[in-house]
């Protein structure tokens, strides 16, 4: 059967405020920061469409820990709470 709908592209205005807590960053000077990086990340990738491409707003906190396995929770926490399926967007 021919395709007759295709999705080319979905743009997301969020609005993200997780702390460094929520991120389960490391105890470190700069986590906050790192924390309030990777939300803006994660917002513009959101608004520019750019959905299946969030796991790479977490290499920003990479040296807090974000992209251990709690940052993908907390990945999947945002995701999720937009309504999308984090298993079929990731």
């Amino acid at each position: 059967m021919i395709q007759k709908v295709k999705p080319i592209s979905i743009s997301v205005r969020a609005e993200i405020n997780l702390t460094a807590d929520d991120w389960s960053l490391y105890n470190e000077p700069g986590r906050e920061e790192a924390a309030a990086k990777m939300n803006r990340e994660i917002e513009r990738l959101l608004l520019e469409g750019r959905i299946g491409g969030l796991y790479k707003a977490l290499s920003i906190g990479q040296k807090w820990g974000a992209t251990d396995s709690e940052g993908y929770h907390a990945l999947a926490y945002v995701i999720e709470s937009l309504g999308f399926d984090y298993d079929k967007v990731i």
